[in-house]
């Protein structure tokens, strides 16, 4: 009798199946070894418009997902450095209708924080982005870093440019820290949605 080839599981098959198996056990411990941070991207043309674009939709969605002590009404956006795109481009409202204000922050004051209820750090140094993220420790603000793909300036959402895609990575120790609180339903952004 013949058994159709489908059927036969060779021996480097079953031992290439019981590697992706483990690799799948093992997936929620790799994350947590991470240091609290998760990468999620989305595709984008390579064209600037398009990014800015990609950027805005990441912008607005993570704000649809995040959750303040007390809902802001507008929400501010305020910025600091000069933004390559992100903020540039029009947020408007949110699907609940709540408006989103842009407001440029000058770099060298981080204690201008009062009234800005999302923290969007454009190009900026180091060292000046961790001042920023210091002084909204136990405020309900949200961090956003542009040009931080690493998380160093310890932002709660760190954008990451490459070809073709724009991506971010979250720090949850700092989404911890702060009295924001984010929905895990964020990751959907990675499925477009």
């Amino acid at each position: 009798m013949m058994v159709p080839r489908g059927l036969v599981c060779s021996p480097l098959r079953r031992i290439a199946w019981k590697r992706r198996g483990l690799a799948l056990l093992a997936a929620p411990f790799l994350i947590a070894a991470t240091g609290g941070i998760t990468p999620v991207a989305m595709p984008v043309e390579p064209a600037d418009s398009r990014a800015a674009v990609a950027t805005a939709h990441i912008v607005r969605s993570i704000l649809e997902y995040t959750r303040w002590p007390q809902q802001p009404d507008p929400i501010n956006v305020c910025v600091v450095g000069r933004s390559r795109f992100g903020p540039d481009y029009p947020l408007s409202t949110l699907g609940n209708g709540v408006a989103i204000v842009r407001r440029n922050v000058s770099q060298a004051n981080a204690s201008t924080i009062a009234g800005c209820d999302v923290l969007y750090l454009g190009d900026i140094a180091l060292h000046r982005a961790r001042q920023w993220t210091a002084a909204t420790r136990g405020a309900a603000v949200l961090t956003i870093a542009e040009r931080d793909p690493q998380c160093l300036s310890e932002s709660m959402f760190c954008l990451v440019y490459r070809q073709q895609t724009i991506s971010f990575r979250i720090n949850t120790d700092a989404i911890a820290r702060s009295d924001v609180r984010i929905d895990p339903r964020v990751l959907r952004i990675s499925r477009g949605g």
